[in-house]
């Protein structure tokens, strides 16, 4: 009997009885898909390119890839929704961890890449897939009068209250001795991608003009254990270093504190998606030296969350940038554009299609 059942799995017969026998149970597999299954391991779909990634490579060696079009989608214009609405007939899954919605059968035809701002909020664990795709398609784009219907929509699928009321998405570039700092509007309301926007900047590094070379004081101070320079210069940069990250977290804390009073005195100014307090993520970009400074800061404390994972690294060439108004808005503007590949084959247009030309536009 041994000898026999070793003979089983040796020819890879037991596992096809095991997977007979437990089909069945398994919805993701279902009876149409078992002889795919029975034949072999799994293969991982093979997910669309990215309208960089098709202009670096183009579709050479894949012809199923020839004519793959691409759409960009924003926050607040309802293009998302739109797009959802029109795949929606095809059967749309969410891919657990990226955030992306496809539609698939034997392969990808259809792929949404969702603005990041709007990703990480699922792939942080902050909602669930089902409250994530109600997002999609009935708050993201919606203007001021539909606003309420939407929220109430939301409130309809028994989203938990930490749904219906995500906290703010926080913009942070930090820099030796420069930050620019920023909260972007509710992602369900009409305007500019920033809502609340700040640049600090400090004389906090020695030999600041070289370009790049310059050195932070509290890191050299760190590096010398506590026995840092004791000239005039380096007293005025620590002192000035100290009163940077007290700036950040006094100005975070502001507008904060202004978010909670208008939910409180005037909710109907206050209303949005991802308004409330404190912030649901933070896009960040800099040394995570600075980031540990400014969250021992303790007068005043730091308002951002503490919590490693919900501090979202801002991917290059947006997270190599100086800290600077401009580097912010193009950051945020990063954050809040999505895109469409699609396969024209596959799913006919119910509207004229918009071709994405520039990625940082």
């Amino acid at each position: 009997m041994l000898l026999w059942k070793a003979l089983m799995l040796r020819h890879g017969f037991w596992p096809a009885v095991g997977l007979l026998a437990g089909g069945l149970r398994c919805p993701s597999v279902g009876i149409a898909g078992l002889a795919r299954y029975a034949t072999g391991p799994r293969q991982p779909l093979a997910l669309l390119p990215s309208w960089q990634e098709y202009q670096k490579s183009g579709s050479t060696g894949q012809p199923s890839l020839d004519g793959l079009r691409f759409k960009r989608v924003r926050l607040r214009d309802r293009s998302i929704s739109d797009e959802l609405r029109k795949a929606d007939a095809h059967g749309v899954s969410v891919l657990p961890r990226s955030g992306h919605l496809v539609v698939a059968e034997q392969e990808v035809t259809w792929q949404l890449r969702p603005p990041p701002a709007l990703r990480a909020l699922y792939t942080t664990g902050t909602c669930k897939e089902e409250h994530y795709l109600q997002m999609l398609r009935e708050l993201v784009g919606v203007d001021g009068k539909d606003m309420r219907a939407a929220t109430h929509g939301l409130q309809q699928c028994q989203a938990p209250p930490a749904v219906c009321e995500l906290g703010a998405i926080a913009v942070l570039l930090l820099g030796a001795g420069r930050a620019a700092l920023g909260l972007l509007r509710g992602l369900d309301q009409s305007g500019s991608d920033l809502q609340e926007h700040k640049v600090i900047k400090t004389y906090a590094v020695r030999g600041s003009e070289k370009k790049g070379t310059g050195r932070f004081q509290l890191f050299e101070d760190a590096k010398k254990r506590g026995r840092g320079c004791k000239s005039e210069g380096a007293k005025l940069r620590r002192q000035n270093a100290i009163r940077f990250f007290e700036k950040i977290n006094a100005k975070f804390a502001e507008w904060g504190s202004e978010l909670q009073r208008l939910r409180k005195e005037e909710p109907e100014l206050s209303q949005g998606l991802c308004r409330a307090w404190p912030p649901s993520v933070v896009f960040f970009s800099g040394d995570l030296r600075l980031r540990r400074l400014l969250l021992d800061c303790k007068n005043p404390r730091c308002p951002l969350p503490d919590e490693r994972g919900l501090w979202i690294k801002v991917p290059g060439p947006y997270g190599d940038l100086d800290p600077s108004l401009e580097a912010l808005q193009r950051t945020t503007r990063f954050l809040c554009a999505g895109e469409v590949a699609e396969k024209p084959s596959e799913i006919e247009d119910q509207k004229d299609q918009t071709t994405l030309n520039d990625p940082q536009s």
